[in-house]
């Protein structure tokens, strides 16, 4: 095999991951860019010293690649050599090369830009500020050690394959430290490049993650490739696949920080998954850090899977020095400075910039009530008030108004996603002759206008706030029934789900309980989220014991049966006398105590049980069998019209198994529905059951009946529930 240089082949790799066509021999490089022309080059890459005249000579390369700290002598004799060769004399430091392949200057006026934007706190601060005007230091628990701000990235990232998980409260400010070490990066970037350093520092770049539909890189290097209408930043064009982003993180060009893994609207399957594959990438030499609010157990749960307890970091609350320090550079005098700290000193929300800046904002002079400054959800309820109130004059509608139609867009926005000023003002029931249409058409101060028309809530905090108060309110005036249709339709965020936890009263969660039947998974599911937020709130750092007795209050008993636990973690509970059947989804039963002394069925086994003991039963094989056969009796009648597909409903004439379908139903893969006017009842198959069954009837043989339990696990509960006696 010829010999290549380690530099050469490094460099053929790296435009292999780009889309050149490439190959390298000794030191001898020759690439095909992929342009409408397809342009060659012939580049020479290696050790300067042996980079001989004669070789220089016989190549004729347009290029010579070299070490970054290769003397600057050698240097002058490789640009000799190809001015005698005739070639303009370009040698390039690999470090300058490779961020010339990139446009990684481009990258740092991104960086510079984004960091700049204060969209966290738009209206809350004030406009002139920059990155480094507006921070304020605060500490960091990392590791069982306090670390400043200012020293984070350099402890947790400073070598090679190195990652970090900042964790933190809502409104402690994750993103405006990351966009402050986003600036930090930019500056001794160009800071680099402007002394013409022989080697430059990575740019780290900021990716907000509430706009990614997975968790890839592949998608983190389309949203950094693609221009948007919602920011004014650089699209870093070249930097468009996931390979080659693989490789300048490999090669330490930038430093990724990845903003919101809980605003990440998908499956905590699917977000292991993306953090498994960021793992590896880190695993192979990147640098990174992902950022996620502290209370959204599925993100942080994940992360706590992935990353090394010493990776983990959490914000602290800004101390009342540090408080003081950020409302001053925002504007306040010392003295109204001091009457915002008195007002907040005892409440929940005490060293949290975000209320800091919106009670500054607000006018907040007073302390506030005892009952309000036990809630962090209810002093944000107050200080938006409050924000009403300043934007009386400006809309002319009262504040009590105001917050009405906010919760009405919230409840509409919620069910229906983004809506443009018509239909906003159709579904609120407002004329466009009303004072109140104002609040869209010239938008509220918590609502601000996209670029394509829609009119959406500026905070995503606010708008499921707004969202839990709309159900809050509905179930508490209204009753249950009022609300089943928002909570059995779609599965609620963590923070709509502990916003709903700290609203309503322990009375309507016990009786929404006991009308979430197992005919609706998803409403089932989501008053059990509820039911287990509360816990959370009420006994953090209490005995499994004393969990398992609030959550049974709020229950009105010990049994969790006929229930979807999609994305719902079940935890540190004493299970001695509970009683769990029937359970499907992806969810977890971690950490509790005292497995064997619950009655439970295999159900529980298809669940992430990490930290819980749950022994085997032993009867599989023989239940497996009979399921089988009557699943093969029920999906007979679906399969006579189609040969390569199943029929998606049956009528309950037809149906000679009515206690089988509804075991479907309870795994969500079928419903009962009206058809044809309201008259004849019909099961009918959902998305999901018509993928697993299909799966399941049309495959080839029974021994590949096991791999498809496993990529299909509500198919394992079912056949069970079918196989009992």
């Amino acid at each position: 095999m010829a010999y290549t240089s380690v530099l050469a082949e490094s460099v053929r790799s790296l435009l292999q991951a780009r889309g050149w066509r490439c190959d390298a021999t000794r030191f001898t490089i020759r690439a095909v860019e992929p342009t409408l022309d397809n342009i060659k080059h012939v580049w020479m890459a290696g050790e300067a010293i042996a980079l001989t005249g004669t070789e220089i000579a016989q190549v004729r390369p347009t290029r010579i690649l070299v070490p970054d700290l290769t003397p600057a002598k050698e240097v002058e004799r490789v640009e000799e050599a190809m001015r005698a060769a005739g070639r303009e004399p370009r040698v390039n430091r690999i470090t300058h090369f490779i961020d010339i392949l990139w446009d990684a200057s481009t990258a740092a006026v991104r960086a510079r830009r984004d960091a700049e934007t204060a969209d966290n706190f738009e209206g809350f601060v004030a406009p002139e500020l920059t990155a480094p005007d507006r921070h304020v230091k605060q500490y960091l628990k990392l590791g069982g050690e306090r670390v400043p701000d200012n020293r984070l990235l350099e402890r947790a990232l400073s070598a090679s394959g190195s990652a970090l998980a900042i964790l933190a409260d809502a409104g402690l400010g994750k993103s405006e430290l990351l966009k402050w070490h986003e600036w930090r990066y930019a500056v001794f970037y160009e800071s680099a490049v402007a002394q013409r350093a022989h080697t430059y520092p990575p740019v780290a770049l900021r990716v907000p993650l509430r706009g990614l539909r997975t968790l890839s890189l592949d998608a983190i290097a389309h949203y950094l490739s693609r221009p948007s209408d919602e920011d004014d930043l650089p699209a870093l064009n070249r930097l468009d696949s996931g390979r080659f982003l693989l490789e300048l993180l490999r090669r330490q060009r930038l430093i990724l920080l990845l903003d919101g893994t809980d605003e990440l609207m998908i499956s905590r399957a699917k977000l292991e998954e993306g953090l498994r594959e960021l793992r590896r990438a880190v695993d192979d030499g990147a640098r990174l850090a992902v950022s996620s609010r502290l209370g959204h157990l599925n993100s942080t749960r994940t992360i706590g899977t992935i990353f090394d307890s010493g990776e983990i970091a959490t914000i602290e609350p800004m101390e009342p020095a540090g408080g003081r320090e950020l409302l001053l550079k925002n504007g306040a005098d010392p003295d109204r400075a001091d009457e915002v700290l008195k007002a907040l000193q005892s409440s929940k929300a005490q060293g949290i910039p975000l209320f800091l800046l919106l009670a500054y904002y607000v006018n907040l002079k007073d302390e506030l009530d005892v009952a309000v400054a036990s809630s962090r959800t209810n002093v944000l309820l107050a200080l938006l008030e409050l924000l009403c109130v300043r934007d009386e004059e400006r809309l002319g509608v009262d504040s009590k108004e105001q917050m009405a139609v906010l919760t009405d867009f919230a409840h509409w926005t919620h069910l229906l996603g983004d809506l443009n000023e018509h239909s906003a003002l159709e579904h609120l029931g407002i004329d466009v002759a009303e004072p109140k249409a104002a609040m869209i058409l010239n938008p509220h101060a918590l609502l601000t206008r996209t670029a394509d028309g829609m009119v959406v809530f500026k905070y995503t905090e606010f708008l499921l706030l707004f969202a839990a108060k709309a159900i809050s309110e509905d179930w508490r005036r209204l009753g249950f029934g009022s609300v089943t249709g928002d909570l059995r339709g779609t599965k609620l965020d963590d923070m709509t789900v502990e916003y709903l936890a700290r609203m309503l009263g322990l009375d309507d969660i016990a009786r929404g309980w006991s009308r979430a039947t197992g005919e609706y998974p998803l409403l089932r599911r989501n008053v059990l989220a509820i039911a287990l937020a509360r816990v959370e709130d009420e006994c953090a750092g209490e005995s499994p014991a004393v969990r398992s007795a609030c959550l049974s209050g709020l229950l009105g008993g010990k049994s969790l049966c006929d229930t979807l636990l999609a994305d719902v973690v079940v935890q540190q509970l004493d299970l001695q006398g509970w009683t769990l059947r029937r359970l499907s989804g992806s969810g977890s039963l971690t950490y509790c105590v005292n497995a064997r002394q619950c009655d439970y069925d295999e159900s529980v086994l298809q669940l992430n049980t990490e930290g819980t003991e749950f022994p085997k039963a032993t009867d599989d094989a023989a239940r497996l069998a009979r399921g089988c056969t009557r699943l093969d009796v029920m999906i007979k009648p679906l399969k006579r019209r189609s040969a390569d597909g199943l029929v998606r409903m049956i009528s309950l004439k037809e149906c000679t198994d009515q206690r089988g379908w509804s075991e479907l139903r309870r795994v969500g893969a079928a419903e009962q529905e009206r058809k044809f006017g309201g008259g004849e009842r019909f099961w009918v198959l959902t998305e999901s059951g018509v993928r697993m069954l299909t799966r399941y009837a049309f495959r080839e043989h029974d021994d590949e009946l096991p791999g498809l339990m496993s990529a299909e696990p509500d198919l394992r509960v079912l056949l069970l529930a079918l196989g009992n006696r």
